[in-house]
């Protein structure tokens, strides 16, 4: 999956979470889904950096064939489950985007799901 589809997914997923609970809009007013639009306008394309994808490329071939490691879930689900693990655990990450998690790092364990 290249970033774009993976971006493209979690976008599509947070549209659907906006259409399936009305309460999400006036949680995230600033959101494109609260005013029924796609996430997806908020993707946006960067000039291309020589070796960039190369630089973020992986090999995962040794932790499956070295260590047997088999995922339980498939992509697409993990990143389902992510966006719900976000929007459950709203505190938590707001704690890390405006800095309050180092007034008390004990208050910042996540999550619920």
């Amino acid at each position: 999956m290249t970033n774009l589809e993976l971006a493209k997914v979690v976008c599509d997923e947070i549209d659907s979470k906006f259409t399936l609970d009305k309460t999400l809009a006036a949680r995230y007013p600033q959101c494109p889904a609260a005013n029924r639009h796609s996430c997806q306008e908020l993707l946006t394309f960067v000039k291309h950096r020589p070796r960039h994808d190369r630089h973020y490329a992986i090999c995962a071939d040794k932790p499956f064939l070295e260590l047997g490691f088999k995922p339980r879930t498939s992509l697409t689900n993990g990143l389902v489950r992510a966006v719900d693990r976000y929007i459950a655990n709203e505190s938590w990450w707001r704690s890390i985007r405006d800095g309050s998690y180092r007034e008390d790092p004990s208050a910042n364990t996540c999550c619920e799901i």
